[in-house]
């Protein structure tokens, strides 16, 4: 007989000394819910791995990283444009610096015969920055 264990996924979000010193019980609340939840998975697979023979005993888990912060602030912004109306009818915002700034914060690359338009989308992008466009934007739409 052979157990096959197929997790879930793991969370993982190292921290830094310097980033969680100062937290309180409320910043704690979520990392401890995750510690929790995790631990009981953690604590069979250390069980079974104890009682079971190594060519019995086989765990499937996935690592699930946190996702790229310019990325999922990007998405935010995007559904925000669009629910403002501020999109076309394929969700491309109206406003091409708003855009230019979009595809640089969500490091989006551009294929095919567009492309031809990504140095003019990098000069808006960083004439977007410099006005605060960017800042506007996440400020506007960004939640967490």
């Amino acid at each position: 007989m052979v157990l096959v264990s197929l997790g879930t996924g793991e969370h993982t979000h190292p921290r830094t000394f310097d980033e969680i010193k100062d937290w309180g019980l409320v910043a704690w609340a979520r990392p401890i819910l995750d510690v929790v939840f995790d631990g009981a998975s953690d604590a069979v697979n250390y069980q079974l791995t104890r009682v079971l023979p190594p060519d019995r005993y086989w765990r499937f888990q996935v690592e699930l990283n946190p996702g790229h912060r310019g990325f999922e602030q990007a998405l935010q912004i995007a559904y925000g444009l669009a629910e403002d109306g501020l999109t076309n009818d394929k969700g491309i915002p109206k406003n091409l610096v708003q855009a230019a700034v979009l595809m640089e914060l969500g490091e989006t690359r551009v294929v095919g015969p567009i492309r031809m338009l990504v140095p003019l989308l990098k000069v808006l992008a960083r004439w977007g920055r410099r006005r605060g466009v960017d800042a506007a934007l996440v400020e506007r739409y960004v939640r967490y």
